[in-house]
């Protein structure tokens, strides 16, 4: 006889703490996995199948780096590393997995690993926690902040053409009537000061037409987009130039192909080519013979429109933060009004498209534009 109680009770410890694991490991909220130090999947339970697609057999077959996103993988083995010799007890991160559809999981990993009785390790055990929608709506956070801080700086420029325009061109009305009115003025004096009265509201009603101007683009954002020859167009604002073509002897190669078909509001279109072969022509240099370049480069989501000239440039560690700012003037031209990129870079942008831009001065300006392919 030998009594066998303390090894039974040891046994029956043991299956009831594999129990409990095992019904912890099913029944967890969250996905869990055991995985090899080789990386493949030894265990996964139904959270974790059910969130990345594959299922218990289908994932014996794989590895966890199959499915791990490229971009995150690296970072991944390197804790790995840190965590098989020793330098850390676990680690967590967040990382992208494949679904087996294909799509983009995003995921909160948390790792941890178990030994043998003599260090050696025997697998890892794996907390994942999906948080795909939680990183859909941050990324909707983010653009809706985008678009309220666009929306901000519109309001900015706004603000700037009411406060101070408005109120200039006020205040001068103002001060011009008391003159005109003041019985000490001489008729000569009172008919100068009636040609200034002229003067201020021309200058008034241009300020109103270019509020008119942004109004008009802010309210039409949705503007049916239609297939433009671009060529064509990028020929009739040559032609319409002309007479300043030839005034100045300037150079213009249309480089884009006869058959380049971009998707743009047509009148859109027109005042954007205008206003930048207008500004290459305005903003010529005096050293060398005016030379602008129109081009297009294809990308599988975006056309690229790039119009270059050998002009005055800009210096854009000065003005770059005002580029495309109302009322931002950076050459001191008389007959500049700062509002010609402002309205292009709206129009541009209520297509969908954007705008970049590279200069150096006394050596040029490359505007490039997105257009969107539908």
């Amino acid at each position: 006889m030998q009594d066998i109680s303390e090894q039974v009770a040891v046994r029956q410890n043991l299956k009831n703490s594999e129990d409990r694991f095992e019904s912890a490991f099913e029944n967890s909220p969250t996905g869990m996995a055991l995985v090899s130090p080789e990386g493949k999947w030894l265990k996964v339970n139904r959270i974790l199948a059910n969130s990345l697609g594959y299922t218990a057999e289908e994932f014996s077959r794989l590895t966890f780096q199959a499915i791990t996103h490229p971009d995150d993988l690296d970072a991944d083995l390197e804790l790995l590393e840190k965590l098989v010799n020793g330098d850390i007890p676990k680690y967590e991160m967040e990382k992208r997995y494949f679904h087996k559809n294909g799509d983009i999981i995003w995921a909160l990993l948390s790792v941890s690993i178990v030994r043998d009785s003599e260090g050696n390790p025997l697998h890892f055990v794996s907390h994942v926690y999906d948080i795909t929608e939680k990183k859909l709506q941050h990324r909707q956070i983010q653009e809706t902040l985008e678009i309220v801080s666009d929306q901000n700086n519109r309001l900015l420029n706004f603000a700037y053409i009411v406060s101070h325009n408005l109120r200039t061109h006020s205040g001068n009305f103002q001060s011009l009537i008391e003159l005109v009115n003041d019985l000490n003025t001489s008729d000569d004096e009172r008919q100068e000061y009636l040609h200034l009265l002229e003067n201020v509201s021309t200058q008034l009603n241009e300020t109103i037409l270019n509020l008119n101007d942004v109004v008009s683009i802010q309210a039409n954002r949705n503007l049916q987009k239609t297939p433009v020859k671009l060529y064509q167009y990028v020929q009739q604002t040559i032609e319409t130039l002309t007479p300043d073509i030839n005034r100045y002897d300037v150079k213009i190669d249309n480089n884009v192909p006869h058959d380049a078909v971009v998707y743009f509001h047509p009148a859109y279109l027109e005042s954007i080519l205008l206003n930048f072969l207008t500004n290459g022509i305005k903003y010529r240099s005096p050293e060398r013979q005016p030379h602008i370049q129109i081009s297009i480069s294809n990308c599988v989501k975006n056309d690229y429109l790039l119009i270059t000239d050998n002009g005055m440039g800009i210096d854009l560690e000065k003005h770059g933060k005002d580029l495309f700012g109302m009322y931002k003037k950076f050459h001191g031209n008389a007959d500049a009004r700062g509002i010609g990129l402002f309205i292009t870079k709206n129009q541009i942008e209520a297509m969908g498209g954007k705008i970049e831009v590279e200069s150096a001065l006394n050596m040029g300006t490359t505007f490039k534009i997105s257009l969107p392919k539908s």
